[in-house]
């Protein structure tokens, strides 16, 4: 569909496939310390899954 108009879909996915990857790479120390946390804090509070 957007083929039709002259928009080229593959730069546009590489693109979105980069920069995801960046972001997910950016993340990845804050999300373990988040979710470690709050495994910490269930421990210290008993609190059940």
């Amino acid at each position: 569909m957007l083929n039709q108009v002259g928009i080229k879909l593959t730069p546009i996915l590489t693109a979105l496939g980069v920069g995801s990857l960046a972001v997910a790479l950016a993340l990845q120390d804050t999300l373990a310390n988040f979710f470690a946390g709050i495994n910490y804090t269930c421990k210290q509070t008993n609190c059940k899954e």
